[in-house]
């Protein structure tokens, strides 16, 4: 079953009956002595609930809004980048609010949701990545990004770790048509940011075609 808020461990709900943006602390496994396994540098959803799946969701947008303002702000004289990662930005944004809708719809229906344990361990899989580490994951060390392939390969990074992790978190919740439309920009985002990587291409919004 995948266990309500009664189950789950330190997790608070809103007056919406949804959990405020957590801590790392909340959604993430630690270390402690027998544990090898740092979550620190490799985070990952401790307790699989309704509730955590929403709040991770929306902690990977607000790191990937965080890491794309910071890189609209770097590369600011380069307007192709700059154009890039701020659209990517306003997309990222804009996610976190469609998260929080469909989480007022999904947290109820499938608080009591029977999930098998190789879906319950996929999706632990797919949270599990130092792209989402700390308080601010990929965002965070942007002084490490000297040219425009580093910071295209960071933005690719995150957005194929985030696709991942909303393809895993649907097959735990089932199909529904804002995690779907989210599936499908995030693949397009993926797309754009490789070809401006691989071949230059420029990016001119999501109504391009392929």
């Amino acid at each position: 079953m995948l266990p309500g808020p009664s189950e789950g461990k330190g997790q608070a709900p809103s007056e919406a009956g949804l959990p405020k943006t957590p801590t790392h602390e909340v959604l993430w496994s630690h270390r402690d002595e027998h544990n090898v396994y740092d979550a620190e540098e490799h985070p990952m959803i401790e307790n699989v609930t309704a509730e955590t799946c929403v709040a991770f969701a929306i902690k990977a947008e607000e790191i990937g809004a965080e890491l794309y303002q910071g890189l609209a702000r770097k590369f600011a004289a380069d307007v192709e980048l700059r154009e890039l990662f701020e659209r990517l930005g306003r997309d990222e944004v804009h996610h976190v609010e469609q998260i929080r809708a469909m989480g007022e719809r999904l947290v109820p229906r499938f608080r009591d949701r029977p999930v098998s344990a190789e879906e319950r361990d996929y999706l632990r899989a797919m949270s599990m990545s130092e792209i989402f580490s700390g308080e601010k994951g990929l965002a965070a060390n942007l002084d490490g990004i000297r040219t425009r392939e580093d910071g295209l390969e960071r933005a690719l990074h995150l957005e194929k770790a985030t696709l991942a992790y909303y393809q895993a978190m649907r097959e735990v919740v089932g199909a529904d048509e804002v995690l779907d439309s989210l599936i499908a920009v995030e693949k397009k985002h993926v797309v754009k940011v490789m070809q401006l990587l691989i071949t230059g291409a420029r990016f001119r919004g999501l109504a391009d075609s392929f």
